[in-house]
C-alpha cells in the first residue's frame, strides 16, 4: 500500500473543488475543469481543480487557495464533504470535496489569471453542467484525455438524473 507522507493534521491530504459558475442571469450553470499532463498515467487528464492542504489550513481554506492558484477564479464555500478515499485498494490518500460558488458578476472573476507554481501546466475549461458527460466524452475521444474517476461518476449521476425526467 502506498502512504502519503504529506498528510495534514486530521489525516485529510487534499481537496477536490467543484467550482460552480453562477451567472445570475438564469442561464445554464457552468463548472470548471482542469487538464494537465500526469506522468504516472503518461497522458493528459481532465479533473476537478484540486490540491494538497497546507499545514494550518482547513479544507475550505485550501480549496479557495487552490481554486485561485489553478484557475484564477475566486468564490465562496457552499459545502464541504466528509473525508473521502481516492483509491483504497492501493493508497491511503484522502480528500474532501469542496463545492465553491463563483459569482461571475464579481470584478475578480472578469479576467481570471492563474498563479501556477513552477512546473505546473494547467489548462482551465468552462463546461456547462448539463453537458458534462458529452464534454468529457469529447475530450476523451478527440484529445485523448483520461478522466478522473470522480468526475466521470458526477457526469454519470447528472445524466441519470436527467434521464428520469
Amino acid at each position: 500500500m502506498a502512504t502519503r507522507t504529506t498528510s495534514a493534521p486530521g489525516g485529510v491530504d487534499g481537496v477536490a473543488i467543484l467550482a460552480l459558475l453562477r451567472n445570475g442571469d438564469g442561464g445554464d450553470d457552468e463548472m470548471l475543469l482542469v487538464t494537465q499532463f500526469r506522468p504516472p498515467v503518461n497522458r493528459k487528464t481532465v479533473e476537478l481543480p484540486a490540491g494538497l492542504i497546507d499545514a494550518g489550513e482547513s479544507a475550505e481554506q485550501a480549496a479557495l487557495r487552490e481554486l485561485r492558484e489553478e484557475t484564477g477564479y475566486v468564490g465562496t464555500i457552499a459545502s464541504c464533504s466528509p473525508t473521502l478515499c481516492m483509491s483504497p485498494g492501493l493508497t491511503d490518500e484522502s480528500v474532501q470535496l469542496v463545492v465553491v460558488e463563483v459569482d461571475m458578476a464579481a470584478a475578480a472573476n472578469q479576467a481570471p489569471k492563474q498563479a501556477l507554481e513552477e512546473g505546473e501546466f494547467i489548462s482551465v475549461r468552462r463546461v456547462r453542467v448539463a453537458s458534462l458527460a458529452q464534454e468529457l466524452r469529447r475530450m476523451e475521444m478527440e484529445e485523448g484525455c483520461l478522466c478522473f474517476s470522480g468526475l466521470h461518476l458526477l457526469a454519470l449521476g447528472l445524466s441519470m438524473s436527467h434521464a428520469g425526467r
